[in-house]
């Protein structure tokens, strides 16, 4: 049995904090997490995503060197999770 819920609003959050509880909602919401994708040319800015005094931000890069991994915002650059490298 498969139960359908909406994502919750909160109040007193802010608006892209919002819409980071809705898209991670949709992702959890059934089956495994699943992570946006993203080629190099195409990575989401740090200062809109990568805010780490609220949460961090995981991304899967899709072309990256030595093949896809999964980054991660240290607040400044996306890092590649198996180095900690920044993603070039």
């Amino acid at each position: 049995m498969t139960v359908k819920l909406s994502p919750p609003t909160l109040l007193g959050v802010s608006a892209r904090l919002q819409k980071w509880l809705n898209s991670l909602y949709v992702r959890v919401g059934e089956g495994p997490l699943k992570i946006q994708g993203y080629a190099k040319a195409a990575l989401p800015t740090v200062a809109d995503w990568g805010d780490t005094s609220t949460f961090s931000s995981l991304i899967y890069v899709t072309d990256e060197v030595g093949g896809p991994v999964l980054a991660f915002s240290d607040g400044t650059n996306w890092r590649r999770v198996t180095d900690r490298a920044i993603v070039s």
